[in-house]
């Protein structure tokens, strides 16, 4: 068996970018996770105001992520990222603050422009430190804990605290995590790539060679919303009393995603890995559509995890595959770009078909009908386009 095939995924580096993520995640998701009882409780707001200041962070980073790219790949991994988790402290404090919806909303749209760096930027960290021929297993790894931490653990922790103590504990509590997130990358030890001379344009903005795969992750996000806003209310509408149980599911079928991801390590089951995670996440809303009963809720939360857990390991590592080093800050900003744009429309989806068919339901049915779309995407043209890329690359 040769070295490069021995190669070391855990080493100090890769350990330490997993802890960053975690860190720099329960920043953001403790308060996510309780900002609408926040805006309810402290200030009285309805419906439609928990809407609206919670989705003007989503609404930023959209507006900010291709730029974030190009600062990454500018400036380098190290410092734009030390500023950006700062910067997230910083506006994680000011939440303390004597402050109305409208400062509370300013607060959340400025925060997304440092979430936005900090998701692409942490992304490329960690494809920077896999080795290349283990990028689908590191980055299965890394995306169950990622997952696991902004969907279950980082949310959980936000209700505890709140149970304990009390919103202003929260917001200090999430801040000093961001504050040890930027601590443990100081520590680390990487090249630091950057390119000091490109300049802005639509090129250093959109990697255009991954564009069909940032279609496809658009198109998938679509139902995202069903896993993040509208599962716990589903939830309570087939009949638990909370969203705990739905969260418990979620973690389980992320954590089961790393027994098919075993499969992305062979480049030869590439393709058949990637359709097949698709599938599962349009079998996992079908079947909530279709049953509407609690054992098909969970049955189809279970799915998704697995599929969403298995297409994160595999997107990523196919993605850096094509395009060179200096360009994976523009390659991530590009792919989760189209996924902002995904979720954000697939918010005013689900509401709409919920509210046209008088349930939620529905609206994960329809979830599932737009899957095909990403399948027939993924295995005639964005597949071929990978293979025709990537031995173009390498031929460099």
């Amino acid at each position: 068996m040769s070295n490069t095939t021995m190669e070391k995924l855990w080493t100090r580096e890769f350990i330490l970018v997993i802890l960053l993520t975690v860190l720099a995640f329960c920043a953001i998701s403790t308060i996510n996770s309780t900002l609408s009882t926040y805006i309810v409780e402290q200030h009285g707001g309805s419906s439609l105001q928990v809407g609206l200041v919670c989705s003007l962070l989503t609404l930023s980073a959209l507006m900010f992520r291709p730029l974030a790219g190009y600062i990454i790949d500018r400036w380098g991994r190290r410092w734009t990222l030390v500023a950006a988790i700062l910067l997230t402290a910083i506006l994680n404090f000011a939440m303390l603050l004597p402050l109305g919806l409208v400062g509370l909303g300013i607060i959340r749209f400025a925060i997304g422009i440092p979430f936005s760096i900090n998701t692409t930027g942490i992304n490329t960290l960690t494809s920077d430190l896999i080795p290349e021929n283990r990028r689908a297993e590191g980055f299965s790894y890394s995306t169950i804990i990622v997952m696991l931490t902004a969907l279950v653990g980082g949310p959980n922790l936000g209700f505890l605290i709140l149970e304990k103590f009390s919103f202003s504990v929260l917001f200090i509590i999430a801040g000093v995590f961001a504050i040890m997130a930027a601590l443990v990358l100081l520590i680390m030890r990487f090249d630091d790539i950057k390119s000091p001379d490109i300049l802005i344009s639509t090129h250093s903005l959109i990697e255009r060679r991954v564009v069909w795969f940032a279609l496809i992750m658009g198109i998938t996000f679509f139902g995202w919303p069903g896993m993040l806003t509208f599962g716990p209310l589903y939830a309570r509408e087939v009949g638990f009393a909370s969203g705990s149980l739905f969260l418990i599911v979620l973690g389980v079928g992320l954590v089961t995603s790393r027994l098919f991801n075993k499969f992305t390590a062979d480049a030869r089951l590439v393709s058949f890995s990637g359709a097949f995670s698709l599938a599962i996440i349009m079998c996992g809303h079908v079947t909530i559509g279709l049953t509407r009963t609690q054992i098909g809720f969970l049955i189809g939360v279970g799915l998704m995890g697995i599929g969403y857990g298995t297409l994160f390991s595999i997107v990523p590592a196919m993605t850096i595959e094509m395009v060179e080093a200096q360009r994976r800050g523009a390659c991530n900003a590009t792919v989760i770009f189209g996924q902002d744009i995904g979720a954000y429309l697939g918010y005013y989806m689900f509401g709409w078909v919920a509210q046209l068919f008088g349930s939620y339901s529905s609206s994960y049915l329809v979830s599932g009908i737009f899957m095909v779309i990403p399948i027939i995407i993924f295995v005639l043209v964005a597949y071929p386009d990978y293979r025709k890329k990537k031995k173009k690359l390498l031929s460099k």
